[in-house]
């Protein structure tokens, strides 16, 4: 035979056993499967194999979260009313003046509403000053900085927080 036609051969032979696309195991079975002799079928599926089974990660369910809103409401003549973790800005706004006449205030406006955070008041005399912020901590160093400032020993008249709550 010549040479050529040999290599030519040889060269196909190659590129079809290169190029064919499914390996198959001991008994002729492909990868991941095992011979089942006298069950009907010549391979089964290897349950061994550590990958069997696990399929598809589940899919984790979204979290949700639900905005928690506070208010605050004075009459001006230093009664108040404070609310916390209400559903609605509304919800809290009308708590809060609610709150406000209940303790005695007369003409009671919410002057500060906040959400899925924490607020302070902190007062010293006639003057007072309120912050929100993340933490309970910073909104009360916040609001005591800012009354300080005003040049009055200021104590914490107030701190609290609305965070948001999981829903699903």
């Amino acid at each position: 035979m010549n040479i050529q036609k040999l290599s030519v051969i040889s060269l196909l032979s190659f590129g079809a056993f290169a190029l064919s696309n499914s390996a198959f195991a001991e008994g002729g079975c492909p990868s991941g499967y095992v011979p089942t002799p006298n069950q009907g079928q010549p391979c089964a599926a290897d349950y061994n194999l550590p990958h069997w089974n696990q399929g598809q990660p589940q899919a984790q369910p979204q979290v949700r979260w639900a905005d928690r809103w506070g208010a605050m409401a004075d009459d001006g003549n230093g009664t108040a009313g404070i609310v916390e973790s209400r559903n609605s800005k509304r919800e809290a706004e009308v708590a809060a003046v609610k709150e406000c006449k209940k303790r005695g205030g007369g003409n009671c406006k919410t002057f500060a509403t906040y959400y899925n955070q924490c607020a302070a008041i902190a007062a010293g005399g006639e003057r007072s000053d309120w912050a929100r912020a993340e933490t309970k901590e910073l909104a009360i160093k916040i609001s005591m900085d800012r009354c300080e400032k005003k040049g009055i020993n200021c104590r914490v008249y107030y701190s609290g927080c609305s965070l948001p709550v999981r829903i699903q």
